[in-house]
């Protein structure tokens, strides 16, 4: 969510064509690759309503898939 608009572009094409074009016309498959992504989504949610002990309750995991 805090990546360059490029960043995005460059995800698009992988995610939509399974492939990746560079400037010099070079293509790069990546139809049998595995991408993980990770968010900080949520942190702020979590790290406000611990419940005690530290743990996550019920209540927080809907506030924070919603």
């Amino acid at each position: 969510e805090k990546a360059h608009p490029d960043v995005f572009n460059i995800f698009l094409q992988i995610l939509d064509d399974g492939r990746l074009t560079d400037n010099q016309g070079r293509t790069v498959n990546f139809k049998n690759t595995i991408i993980i992504m990770t968010s900080n989504l949520g942190t702020e949610i979590i790290t406000e309503k611990l419940g005690v002990g530290g743990e996550i309750t019920e209540g927080i995991r809907r506030t924070i898939f919603e």
